[in-house]
């Protein structure tokens, strides 16, 4: 059963280089409600979602592939995008400055704490 997406989030824009687990993401964001704009599974495929749309939120893997997201991540936070950041390694400076506000989550994550970290990204709570 669904629930109701809260602070109307209208889609998710999934950035993650592991096929199994971004199925997993968008599957369980879907079931909890929210619509998915566009999965990726490299930043070429992000950039071109996020140029496309305007994803009211971002949930992103940091290393994609042989690169890191903080390129993307800037240009969907200058569009206006909420950041939750999913990565089995967060020892990131990035995290620690730049992107200290926005939700962080270590794989693996459950459905529960995406929602809750998504909710908290954008109701500003975190900015």
């Amino acid at each position: 059963m669904a629930t109701v997406c809260r602070n109307n989030v209208k889609s998710v824009l999934v950035v993650e280089d592991e096929a199994l687990i971004l199925f997993d993401i968008s599957s369980a964001l879907e079931d909890a409600g929210y619509d998915i704009a566009g999965e990726a599974v490299s930043l070429a495929d992000g950039w071109r979602i996020a140029d496309q749309g305007e994803p009211g939120v971002a949930v992103l893997d940091i290393n994609v592939g042989s690169e890191t997201v903080w390129p993307l991540a800037r240009h969907l936070a200058a569009k206006g995008a909420a950041l939750v950041f999913v990565s089995a390694n967060l020892h990131h400076d990035e995290l620690k400055t730049e992107f200290a506000c926005w939700p962080r989550l270590e794989k693996p994550v459950r459905c529960g704490q995406l929602v809750t970290a998504i909710e908290a990204a954008t109701a500003g709570a975190v900015r």
